[in-house]
């Protein structure tokens, strides 16, 4: 069986599949009856790794804040994402996935705040948050396809 690793980075190799035919315009592209655009998605799954790993085992998150804010549950852009912004999101994309999987194999992840999702699940250990995390980045990538098909 693959590890929850193995999964999220297929996942994550999915999502950005599902993106590497488009602009940047594109990326940044609200389609009518959506809140996002792909870009957001993107970035919102980077962000809520973090926040669902490193945050709730009171870690400091690899990524910088203003990102996080950013993209975080219940944040809809506001603007474009720059160019440089788009490559640095697409480029931690893996990155972040060795390092929290390094970092679990290590031991870091001890304590865990719980955290009831909007899901509806409760989670209680750092093993929740990863199963979780993966849930919800494939929710995300549906979200992907779905918008992809506005923007092409």
């Amino acid at each position: 069986m693959d590890t929850p690793f193995d999964v999220l980075r297929q996942t994550r190799r999915n999502l950005l599949g599902s993106v590497k035919k488009f602009n940047n315009d594109q990326l940044n592209l609200v389609p009518p009856g959506f809140n996002n655009n792909l870009i957001w998605h993107l970035g919102h799954v980077l962000a809520s790794q973090q926040l669902l790993t490193y945050a709730k085992c009171g870690l400091p998150i690899n990524v910088d804040q203003v990102l996080v804010d950013k993209y975080r549950r219940g944040t809809k852009p506001e603007g474009p994402a720059s160019d440089e912004e788009i490559q640095f999101i697409k480029d931690q994309f893996f990155l972040r996935v060795d390092e929290t999987e390094a970092d679990y194999q290590a031991g870091l992840f001890q304590q865990y705040e719980g955290y009831s999702s909007l899901y509806g699940l409760e989670l209680k250990t750092i093993e929740d948050a990863l199963a979780f995390n993966n849930l919800h980045e494939a929710l995300h990538l549906g979200y992907v396809l779905s918008i992809r098909k506005f923007v092409d």
